[in-house]
C-alpha cells in the first residue's frame, strides 16, 4: 500500500488542487471514511492512502458536477457503504498474509528436516560400506623397518 503526503498530492495532476485546498479535504476523509483512507503520519504530517487517493479522485470529479464537499462525501460514504466488499485493515491483509506465510514455511522446515533425515541416513551408510571395502581391500601390511638413528648403524 502506498502512502501519499499532502505535498505529493498537490503536484498530482489528477487533483489539480493546492496544498491549502488538500488539507481541509483529507481531515474530512478521514473523519468521514476513517483511518484506512488518511492518516497522520509520525511527525504530524497526513499521508493518504491508495484508496483513499481514489476517493479524492471521485470526490474532485463530484466537485466538478458541483457538488459541495459535504454532499460529496455523503455520496461517496453511500457508494461505499453499498460496496461489498469493504476495504480491509492493513492489519487485517497482515494477519492473513502471515497466517500464510508461516504454514508455508511450516511445510518448507517439514520437507527440510526429512531431507536431511535422508541424507543422515545416507551419510551413514556409505561410511559404513567405506569402512567394509577398505578393510577388505588392504591386505595387512608389514610394519615399516625402522632406521636406527646410529652414524655406525648396526648391521
Amino acid at each position: 500500500m502506498g502512502a501519499h503526503d499532502l505535498q505529493e498530492l498537490a503536484q498530482n495532476g489528477r487533483l489539480a488542487l493546492t496544498y491549502h485546498e488538500l488539507q481541509p479535504r483529507v481531515v474530512r476523509l478521514s473523519e468521514a471514511l476513517g483511518s484506512n483512507y488518511a492518516t497522520k503520519g509520525k511527525r504530524g504530517r497526513w499521508l493518504v492512502s491508495d484508496a483513499g487517493l481514489e476517493v479524492l479522485v471521485r470526490l474532485r470529479a463530484l466537485e466538478g458536477t458541483g457538488a459541495s464537499v459535504d454532499s460529496a462525501f455523503t455520496t461517496i460514504a453511500g457508494e461505499l457503504a453499498g460496496h461489498k466488499e469493504e476495504p480491509q485493515p492493513e492489519a487485517a491483509r497482515l494477519g492473513v498474509l502471515e497466517g500464510e506465510l508461516r504454514s508455508l514455511l511450516q511445510r518448507r522446515i517439514a520437507e527440510l528436516e526429512s531431507s536431511n533425515a535422508e541424507l543422515r541416513t545416507e551419510k551413514e551408510r556409505l561410511l559404513g560400506l567405506l569402512e567394509r571395502t577398505m578393510t577388505l581391500a588392504l591386505p595387512p601390511g608389514k610394519a615399516p623397518r625402522r632406521r636406527s638413528l646410529w652414524p655406525f648403524g648396526r648391521r
